[in-house]
């Protein structure tokens, strides 16, 4: 059933895309610096206890390289959850440096299941890292918004 709702969610942001009406999608765009492209992500995901109107907010995050030290992250919404999201969002969209990349990266483990780590970033982690950030994504299957801090959760 929330598949199904998912699907219905999501059929605006098709429509807008076909019919080139781009601005029926509202974004909130982030510049990524980084010392080389570690992650891209593709995602539809509700927002944590935000609901309006017998529906859950949902926000498409999309994190894509654009070459070695740049990446962007597009947070993509419909205008009718825009303000709701940008709400949630808000801590990510208003900070910057190392602490924006970890909320970022922490919003990526707790919600998204489509992203991809470059396998030479991945190796270059300790053995530590890889557990932590397989645990907690596991954990975020059944439980979302888990408060761990944990400085290996960094995924820039």
């Amino acid at each position: 059933m929330k598949a199904y709702q998912t699907f219905l969610y999501k059929h605006p942001f098709d429509q807008a895309f076909v019919s080139k009406q781009y601005g029926s999608v509202l974004h909130d765009v982030i510049k990524i610096g980084h010392e080389e492209a570690t992650l891209a992500v593709c995602s539809l995901f509700s927002v944590g206890g935000v609901s309006r109107t017998n529906d859950w907010v949902r926000v498409a995050l999309n994190v894509l390289p654009l070459n070695r030290n740049e990446s962007i992250a597009v947070f993509s919404y419909l205008p009718e959850d825009a303000a709701l999201a940008k709400s949630s969002l808000s801590l990510i969209l208003t900070s910057d440096g190392f602490y924006q990349k970890y909320l970022l990266s922490k919003l990526i483990l707790n919600n998204c299941e489509n992203f991809v780590v470059s396998p030479a970033y991945y190796d270059k982690w300790s053995p530590e890292k890889k557990r932590s950030v397989t645990d907690y994504f596991m954990q975020t299957l059944f439980t979302g918004n888990l408060e761990i801090e944990n400085e290996h959760l960094y995924l820039f």
